[in-house]
Order: structure tokens, then C-alpha cells, then sequence
């Protein structure tokens, strides 16, 4: 069995189209059907549409309670280790991913129910504008030992595990520690980069306001940090002038800043939704005490779950994608 044999029959008949996402409120039918536009859909208590839920129905939900996201042509429901759980068709999906089908049956809590809906949908012409071709996050003064990371694809996961960030583990491994396994993510939303932080232990900052549940909008020259004090750049974005309407004006092209290609991190290759949501947990000798300290000078260490639940996640994420790895 291939992954593209676990995609929902809609999707592999309209490969070049996209998937109408809809759920259907079950449970409690006065509740308006909930559209999913956007690769990428949140679901907690404090996100749209369930902050205008009635408070009783919404506390039943966490904050970070789950995502629904599409790749290689077919949608996936991950469940983030919420309170109260969630269900698929009656079967309890606590900390793992699995693929949605249409018809299926989506729990969201103890009372929250929805019937999934998945339509091909014919791709509407869009009008032209500005492509993001690459974001430079260039280190802030006093970060001289930090090599400027410029990405191209999307989206980007920022880890300790990865070389982006583990290659400084001889010369600093104390601030490296102070980033998370799954810290954040950045990834695109109606063409505009945007920033999610994934439960870090010591947090991501955009222009020094620490990250909630929230993801947020990324612009040009905004300040991220990871982490704390030591991992913190300075965004510039280059758009594809050759994709954008001329009566767009809102949107710049600006200049790449001048970088010496050998002191700078080139990522060509997207971490995966799948990778972003559903990763391994270290072992337990790697792992960093804790402090009680304030957010940002606390290291890292205890914020990843179990081996065991990391061991539920991946052995779903196997199951939805028909026993193989992503692609």
C-alpha cells in the first residue's frame, strides 16, 4: 500500500484541484458549518470560530487542541494532547494523527461533534500578486557567532535537533539548550508568512511579546526570538516581482541583505506538517534539568512528551500514511 493509496478518493480525482473542507456540526446543529480555507486550520478555545461559541461549549476545548492540515493531497486531523480528547468515528485519537475521510465522524472534547465533509473543488483563478521567494532571518547585533538562515520553502520548523540550530552544540550548547525539540514553526497563510509557537518551554518572541496559542503574521524587519536572548533576527522578506499585479501596490519587494554564502544557512528543503506535528522524542539521557526560572532563562529539557507518547504519535502517523513514510 502507497501513501497515495491512504488519500481520500477526492483528492486523488482532482490532483490539480484542491479539497473543500467542511464540518458539519452534529451534536449541536444551531452551530454555523465551519469552512477550512487554509492549509493549515487551529483548533482551541480561544481561535476562530470556536472564541464565539458559547462559553460552555468552548471551555470544552483547550487552547492548543488539535490542527487539521492538508498534504500530499489528502487532510489530517493531529491531535495536540488536549484535555479532554478528541475522536474519530467513536475511536479516541489522543496525541497521534490520522487521515480524514469524507463522512467521518470528528469529536472534539466531551460534547463537540461534526461530520466531516471533503469535495473536490475545481481551482478558482486567483488574482496575480507578489510570491514570497525567501525569508532571511539575519542575527541581531551582539549575535555574532549566529549564521544568517535564509529559507525558500515552507514550512520551517526551528529545532535544537535540527543542524540549523544543533551545529552550534560545541561552541554554546547551554543557549542551544535553551530551544525545544518542536519549538516553532513558520509557515505560509494566504501567502504571508506566519509564526507558531509549538508549546516551547522557554517561548518565541516577536518584537519582545512572548508568543501565546496564537499564530501570528510575520512582516519585514519584525524581531524574532528563540528561546531568549541568544537566538534572535531580524526578518527580510524578497517577493517574485515577476508574480505580482502592477495594481498591487501594497505589497514591496524588498532587498536581500548582503550575506557571505559561507557563513549562511541555506534551507532549501520544507520540514513536513507531518514532521512539525508528530516527531520523536529524544532520548532521556539527552534531556536538560528544567530551571524555574523566568521564560527566557530557563534551558530546555522536560517540555517533550514521553517516549511512549511519542511512540502512539508515530505509530499513527504510520497508519495514515498506509504503513510508509512521508514522501
Amino acid at each position: 500500500m502507497t501513501a497515495s493509496d491512504a488519500m481520500p478518493a477526492a483528492a486523488r480525482a482532482a490532483p490539480a484541484g484542491r479539497l473543500k473542507i467542511v464540518l458539519v456540526p452534529v451534536s449541536h446543529p444551531d452551530l454555523a458549518p465551519i469552512q477550512i480555507h487554509e492549509s493549515l486550520f487551529a483548533i482551541g478555545r480561544t481561535e476562530a470560530p470556536f472564541d464565539a461559541y458559547p462559553a460552555t461549549l468552548a471551555a470544552d476545548l483547550s487552547r492548543r487542541h488539535a490542527r487539521i492540515f492538508c498534504e500530499h493531497g489528502a487532510v489530517y486531523f493531529a491531535e495536540l494532547g488536549s484535555k479532554n480528547g478528541s475522536t474519530v468515528n467513536g475511536v479516541a485519537v489522543r496525541q497521534t494523527i490520522v487521515t480524514l475521510q469524507d463522512g467521518d465522524l470528528l469529536g472534539l472534547g466531551k460534547t463537540l461533534n461534526y461530520k466531516v465533509q471533503l469535495d473536490a473543488a475545481a481551482r478558482a483563478p486567483e488574482p496575480p500578486q507578489a510570491r514570497l521567494a525567501s525569508m532571511t532571518l539575519t542575527p541581531e547585533d551582539g549575535a555574532a557567532s549566529l549564521q544568517p538562515i535564509v529559507v525558500t520553502e515552507f514550512p520551517f520548523m526551528v529545532s535544537k535537533a535540527d543542524d540549523t540550530f544543533a551545529r552550534y552544540k560545541d561552541v554554546d550548547p547551554a543557549q542551544v539548550n535553551y530551544l525545544s525539540r518542536r519549538h516553532a514553526h513558520i509557515f505560509l497563510r494566504g501567502g504571508q508568512p506566519h509564526i507558531e509557537d509549538l508549546g516551547s518551554t522557554n517561548g518565541s518572541f516577536v518584537n519582545g511579546v512572548r508568543l501565546d496559542e496564537h499564530a501570528l503574521a510575520l512582516n519585514e524587519g519584525d524581531v524574532l526570538a528563540f528561546g531568549g536572548r541568544h537566538f534572535v533576527y531580524r526578518i527580510s522578506l524578497a517577493w517574485d516581482a515577476s508574480a505580482r499585479d502592477p495594481t498591487l501596490t501594497r505589497i514591496g519587494v524588498f532587498a536581500q541583505p548582503a550575506l557571505d554564502a559561507d557563513r549562511t544557512t541555506f534551507v532549501a528543503a520544507a520540514d513536513s506538517f507531518l514532521d512539525i506535528f508528530c516527531v520523536d522524542a529524544a532520548p532521556a539521557a539527552d534531556a536538560t534539568p528544567r530551571a524555574d526560572a523566568a521564560p527566557a532563562d530557563a534551558p530546555d529539557g522536560a517540555d517533550r512528551p514521553a517516549q511512549g507518547k511519542a511512540a502512539v504519535m508515530l505509530a499513527g502517523l504510520h497508519a495514515a500514511l498506509g504503513g510508509k513514510r512521508p514522501l
